[in-house]
């Protein structure tokens, strides 16, 4: 964790002050949107304002930071990926949808003219998104050097990205932080000044952390360095976009200006000339039909467009018209639409020209007409209507040289009138728009380039600009890797130099002492082989010795095991012969007991009983040395047995003495070992009876359990008996050794001897855990063996 393992004297207070400054310039923007004071949102009146997200993003860095300092990693982790959340759904407006998050907590009224309110600008979301990856590496010492390594770069590009909009604003150059198409969407100051702080904490964070030495550079310093080039390549070449998008917005502002010029200029033209023939029919009270229609065709052939000319009566009757396709038409009805009947009829009293919406002015044909009032001595005598073919009209008013290249759309009041193509996503796009008023009706003519001269008008510099600074941030890149690498080869090298220029001089002093030793060593040569000499005299006198000793030891040997035989014949008959003259005697002297006891005197009786129980007590002594001799000298039978019926059998063995006791004796399940089953009996045995004897408890307990470990099973007998002082935890394996009276426990002194003894002879081991008055726990071990 943070606090544990990863921040050093100087890193915490780094991101306290970086926390804390962002959290205080995010909190003063948040409280200036809820105030409505502009101050706090733009810091000077000259500067952009700060979002209400970007304000909200500034706190959850802080939030992070300061987590990430006083070893939170959870709230940090938690920042992190809140902020990263906010930037990627920022960017995701730009590319694909709008998710309508930008007034989601505060409604933008700063500005109603930007084409995206409330939304922060595309290079402020992707450094947010940065920063939230950096508290995620942050939270916590990484055993890898890949987060390390990634933090770095993340840091470098932060600092990149809020250094350049900082040096846009200082030199004037406000393409370098605004990005391509999102004009009037740009990096604010006091924005830029956040991320670089920012950044560089990161950055410092990170070299500090991935230093090995002090004079090492971190191993992600060379692609960091690349990578700072590219997020300065990548501002550039925007800015370089954002220049060549103002300046095809100039030239397309400036065509507009031409063309809605143009078609105003030729619309006059057309216009005017309905006027003169308008003012002519006003002048007297009959107007020559044949005058009209020379005037009439005149105006049709000089003026392109014209599809025909016509007079309407007051009534709305057509009185004269002459046409392209069909020169003079016969009188009729001249048959309107309701809007077309209420704006005649509003002409009617305004005495006004009116210009019609789009129609159709012949089968498949569409169009427009003009209407001139008639007026003679103040009274409405008709109308002069000039019907026009749009296509026709607007392709003869634009001469290729004003046009070249461009497209445009005409549009009257909300009836557009006129369009070239349909290419609408360059029309939003670089479409300029110019509006006039002509004779009460507004008009706007919107242009824009056509396809492939939108990217005439376009030059390679920003391409050139992208692909040159991608080629030198890898040459970059890759410069300062090879001098960070001949840089630690170089010190490298110094320091093999130093301890091979060591190593001579300490291989010089040896050389010398080996000589000298050498020097030495021939005198010790010499004097050691006379004394050798001398030696291998000895030696071979000794190895004669020797040979007699083996000799003597083998002899020995045998003369030993047949002394062994002999002991033990000697001490199974001396057994059995003073069996017979013990029996014999405590035969009689039991004999004597019963018939005399209680005619004689005190003393008789008490000197009975004390050779009564001497017999008994030396019968004992000498079956347990019997059996205590037979346990080595006899072969062992291993064969696989039952541990559950041995303990069975020693129950069985021992039934008299657990009745009279009211003992309690149980067993966990027990295995099948190979072993001697009469020896293993006689071990168990030794130990209940000793575990019941030996215990004041009512009821004596006694617990048997057998444990496999390490290749061998480990027995264990617990009681709640009288204990053992530890300090005779050795002693009482020791043949006759009691450490109670035979007046409170009976018994030889054997049993322990006997059972210490069958175990090793199994190739185990016995011993005892104790303590006075907390009763014992006998463990023994018997190997694991496969059964022959």
């Amino acid at each position: 964790m943070l606090k544990e393992n990863l921040l050093s004297s100087w890193q915490k207070p780094l991101l306290i002050f970086t926390g804390v400054f962002s959290l205080v310039l995010g909190l003063i923007a948040v409280i200036g949107w809820h105030t409505h004071n502009l101050t706090l949102i733009k810091v000077h009146p000259s500067l952009a304002a700060m979002e209400y997200n970007t304000a909200l993003s500034f706190i959850l860095s802080g939030i992070g930071l300061l987590a990430a300092a006083f070893g939170l990693p959870i709230f940090a982790t938690a920042s992190g990926i809140m902020i990263a959340i906010i930037g990627s759904l920022t960017l995701l407006q730009y590319i694909v949808i709008d998710l309508n998050i930008d007034q989601l907590l505060m409604k933008h009224t700063i500005s109603e003219t930007m084409r995206y309110p409330g939304r922060m600008a595309p290079n402020t979301a992707l450094s947010f998104i940065l920063t939230g990856m950096a508290l995620f590496l942050m939270r916590r010492r990484w055993t890898s050097n890949a987060p390390n390594f990634i933090s770095g770069c993340i840091g470098s590009i932060i600092t990149t990205f809020g250094a350049i909009p900082i040096l846009g604003y200082i030199t004037g150059f406000t393409g370098i932080y605004i990005w391509e198409s999102f004009l009037g969407i740009g990096m604010v100051l006091h924005t830029a000044v956040g991320f670089t702080i920012i950044g560089l904490s990161t950055l410092v964070f990170a070299w500090r952390q991935g230093q090995l030495k002090k004079t090492d550079l971190p191993q992600w310093f060379p692609v960091a360095a690349g990578l700072s080039v590219i997020a300065v390549t990548v501002s550039l070449w925007q800015a370089l976009v954002v220049q060549e998008y103002i300046h095809v917005e100039k030239l397309v502002r400036e065509k507009t200006l031409g063309i809605s010029d143009a078609i105003k200029d030729s619309l006059e033209l057309r216009i005017q000339s309905l006027i003169r023939m308008a003012n002519r029919l006003g002048t007297t009270e009959k107007t020559s039909k044949k005058g009209w229609e020379y005037d009439a065709r005149l105006y049709i052939e000089h003026f392109a467009g014209f599809h025909a000319i016509e007079v309407i009566q007051p009534a709305l009757h057509r009185h004269w018209i002459i046409s392209q396709e069909n020169g003079n038409v016969a009188n009729n009805y001249f048959e309107l639409n309701k809007r077309q009947q209420e704006m005649f009829n509003m002409m009617k009293a305004q005495q006004d020209i009116y210009f019609s919406g789009p129609r159709d002015v012949a089968q498949g044909i569409r169009g427009f007409s003009v209407s001139v009032p008639i007026v003679y001595k103040n009274k409405l005598k008709g109308f002069v209507v000039g019907t026009f073919i749009s296509k026709d009209l607007f392709d003869s008013m634009i001469h290729k040289n004003i046009i070249e290249g461009n497209s445009f759309a005409v549009v009257k009041e909300k009836d557009e009138i006129y369009r070239s193509n349909n290419d609408r996503h360059i029309e939003v796009e670089l479409g300029q728009e110019i509006e006039f008023n002509q004779y009460g009706a507004i008009w706007r003519v919107r242009v824009w380039p056509k396809q492939g001269h939108s990217a005439e008008m376009s030059s390679s510099l920003p391409l050139a600009a992208l692909v040159t600074g991608a080629i030198i941030s890898f040459i970059l890149a890759f410069a300062v890797y090879f001098a960070q690498t001949a840089r630690n080869k170089e010190r490298d090298i110094a320091q093999v130099n130093q301890r091979l220029n060591k190593e001579i001089k300490e291989r010089k002093l040896i050389e010398d002492e080996i000589r000298k030793y050498q020097e030495h060593l021939e005198e010790l040569v010499e004097t050691r082989t006379a004394e050798l000499k001398s030696v291998n005299k000895q030696l071979q006198w000794e190895i004669s010795v020797r040979k007699e000793a083996e000799e003597a030891v083998a002899k020995h040997a045998i003369d030993l095991e047949r002394s062994n035989t002999e002991l033990e014949q000697f001490a199974y008959v001396a057994s059995h012969d003073l069996q017979e003259p013990l029996r014999i005697v405590g035969g009689y002297v039991q004999l004597l007991a019963r018939r005399y006891k209680g005619k004689l005197d005190r003393d008789a009786d008490e000197f009975i009983s004390y050779v009564v129980d001497g017999v008994n007590r030396m019968q004992t002594l000498i079956n347990d040395l019997l059996t205590y001799s037979r346990v080595g000298s006899r072969n062992k039978v291993l064969a696989e047995v039952s541990c559950g019926q041995i303990f069975n059998r020693t129950l069985a063995n021992l039934k008299v003495l657990i009745d009279e006791r009211r003992s309690v004796v149980t067993h966990d399940p027990l295995p099948l070992i190979i072993a001697d089953a009469t020896q293993l009996e006689e071990v168990l045995m030794n130990l209940i009876s000793n575990a019941i004897k030996y215990n004041q408890e009512t009821p004596p307990c006694v617990h048997v359990s057998a444990v496999e470990r390490d290749h061998e099973w480990l027995f264990s007998v617990r009681d709640n008996g009288i204990g053992i002082d530890p300090k005779y935890h050795d002693r009482i394996f020791i043949i006759f050794q009691r450490l109670h009276g035979k007046s409170e426990y009976s018994g030889t002194g054997i049993g322990l001897a006997i059972c210490k003894k069958i175990v090793e002879n199994h190739g185990g081991r016995i011993w005892v855990e104790s303590e006075e008055r907390k009763g014992s726990t006998f463990y023994f071990t018997i190997p694991q063996r496969r059964e022959k």
